[in-house]
């Protein structure tokens, strides 16, 4: 296998964006031994400043009170968001491994876990490059068709961890439960990277035909995870068992710091997104959310509850005849308290309320919760009728 630098003869040229692509660290050119100071675990990044705060989505019609949807990020990073990620990552990989379709294609292969490894010496290729290597060695070494998703993993335990919790046994990849406690522990370290030592590697997950042996010399090497046995562990008719091995997985992938589109994980073969179109006739892509309409009831009152915005344009131009968008804050509070004095007081405090969060799009969530509604409803995205 031959390889060649991504960026040849372009060293000293100026591009189009005004920079040299050796100046700009990216995962697509930087090499990965450079990149290795951006790398973190999913769940170790700094939280975003808009997550945790509620955004002012509904109001009632009848009494005017505000209702705040929970704002989440739902980012790999995030300390408080990446447990849902892992949770919806797994929920989509599942279903795109096990549905009716793929299985009918390929009938009578094996889904197994394949750890697949670089030499030492390819660190100083770009990730982009060697996960293409990466897959090129798999697809050579089955000797049918393969598809399915590669886990992008660029730490594993150091001496340090195995002197200080005591583990003489070196638990392997074989036993899930096991590791998934180890790596639990180097996760709540506050200094977590002193427990772990940089071992880039993947994870492939999916269809494979006969695998030939690993050859002494070549640029990677690869292990099948076999149950008891000593047999592939196939995942086939396992679900149960496939779920939680990708959940386990991604429990401790790999992210970065400064790129959000960081391929923590990758499609193969009829997962990627040139080929699934195609392979796919009449099927909805799973990773969009199902829309469901629901009806969302006040809290207080009872009554229907409608985007805040345009409701309280609504009542704008039906109770003061005016278009609140061409008027300041003080002018809309002296109009409202002067059409509402005579009123029950609740609805005038409700409408000042709602004034407030007019002009808003985050705020800190409110003292009191039940006026705050889930973001998710069962995995459903909340759309009011």
């Amino acid at each position: 296998m031959s390889f060649c630098r991504v960026g040849a003869g372009t060293r000293g040229r100026s591009f189009a964006g005004g920079f040299s692509p050796e100046k700009k660290v990216s995962f697509h050119y930087t090499p990965l031994e450079e990149y290795e100071e951006y790398l973190i675990l999913v769940g170790k990044g700094k939280r975003p400043e808009r997550c945790g705060k509620v955004i002012p989505a509904f109001s009632c019609q009848a009494c005017f009170k505000s209702h705040y949807v929970l704002y989440k990020c739902n980012l790999k990073n995030c300390p408080e968001c990446y447990k849902d990620w892992i949770k919806d990552r797994t929920s989509l990989i599942v279903k795109e491994l096990t549905h009716r379709q793929v299985r009918r294609h390929f009938r009578g292969q094996r889904l197994l876990h394949v750890v697949i490894s670089p030499d030492p010496r390819l660190y100083d290729k770009p990730l982009h490059e060697l996960r293409k290597y990466a897959i090129n060695y798999i697809i050579t070494k089955s000797n049918r068709e393969i598809a399915g998703v590669l886990i992008f993993h660029a730490f594993r335990p150091n001496e340090r961890y195995y002197q200080e919790r005591g583990n003489a046994e070196r638990f392997s990849d074989d036993d899930e439960l096991q590791d998934l406690q180890k790596w639990a522990w180097i996760r709540e370290q506050e200094n977590w990277q002193d427990y772990v030592k940089f071992s880039p590697h993947f994870h492939f997950i999916g269809y494979v035909g006969w695998l030939e042996p690993p050859k002494r010399g070549e640029w990677f090497i690869y292990k099948t995870i076999t149950n008891e046995k000593g047999k592939p562990r196939r995942y086939n008719r396992n679900i149960k068992g496939l779920a939680k091995l990708v959940y386990y997985l991604l429990t401790h992938a790999t992210g970065s710091t400064i790129e959000k589109n960081f391929p923590t994980y990758s499609w193969i073969g009829i997962f990627s997104c040139r080929k699934r179109r195609r392979f796919f006739k009449r099927y909805a892509d799973s990773t969009e959310k199902v829309q469901k309409h629901i009806s969302l009831k006040c809290k207080d009152c009872g009554g229907p509850l409608v985007p805040l915005k345009s409701n309280f344009e609504s009542i704008c131009r039906v109770w003061l005849h005016i278009n609140p968008k061409h008027y300041p804050y003080e002018v809309l509070r002296e109009k409202i308290i002067e059409e509402f004095k005579y009123y029950r007081e609740t609805l005038m405090r409700n409408l000042l309320e709602m004034l407030d969060d007019y002009f808003i799009d985050f705020k800190d969530p409110p003292e009191d919760k039940k006026y705050v509604i889930a973001f998710y409803i069962d995995n459903v995205n909340v759309e009011p009728v």
